[in-house]
């Protein structure tokens, strides 16, 4: 058993931190916020006198996953809260501003790093590699068509402006 609590992301209950699912809910418990906190403020010797990338930056769910997808590949990092930086968050209804964290690697690390976190987010969501090879070729991410130059897909109706390859969790 390990001290750690975890809590459901519906209902919001507390539970020991061998406890797999919410009883009542039925939905897989994370770490609570205190938890995911210590493990994203996780640091790793970076390299004296190298330097460091930026890698990966947003709230701290994101950054914890990221994080471990780090560790697992043996890739130095430092990750912590990015002080004066804040982005707004949709939960229960509402945006409310919270806190960034980021993720910094030696420069000489981040080619790895970045693959470690491709293959993370892929991992997520095996679709994403089509998409991503799609979008490189210039076509629609989510049906292939050639929509190279154009900001809306006239095959699907997809807004093409901006990065929407990985779940950032942000609103407007």
């Amino acid at each position: 058993m390990t001290d750690n609590i975890k809590i459901c992301p519906d209902c919001r209950a507390e539970y020991f931190g061998h406890v797999e699912s919410c009883a009542e809910c039925e939905v897989e418990l994370v770490m609570s916020l205190d938890a995911a906190h210590d493990e994203a403020m996780h640091t790793e010797e970076t390299g004296a006198g190298e330097g460091n990338v930026l890698l990966e930056q947003g709230g701290l769910g994101t950054i914890t996953e990221l994080v471990e997808a780090l560790k697992t590949a043996g890739i130095p990092f430092q990750a912590g809260e990015m002080e004066g930086a804040s982005e707004k968050t949709c939960s229960d209804g509402s945006c409310e501003p919270e806190k960034v964290y980021g993720i910094v690697v030696p420069q000489s690390s981040k080619e790895a790093a970045t693959a470690a976190l491709d293959n993370y987010w892929e991992s997520m969501d095996p679709e994403m590699k089509t998409a991503n090879e799609r979008m490189l070729k210039g076509h629609c991410p989510a049906c292939g068509f050639n929509a190279s130059g154009l900001t809306e897909c006239p095959e699907c109706g997809l807004n093409l402006v901006g990065d929407s390859t990985k779940p950032t969790g942000r609103c407007g």
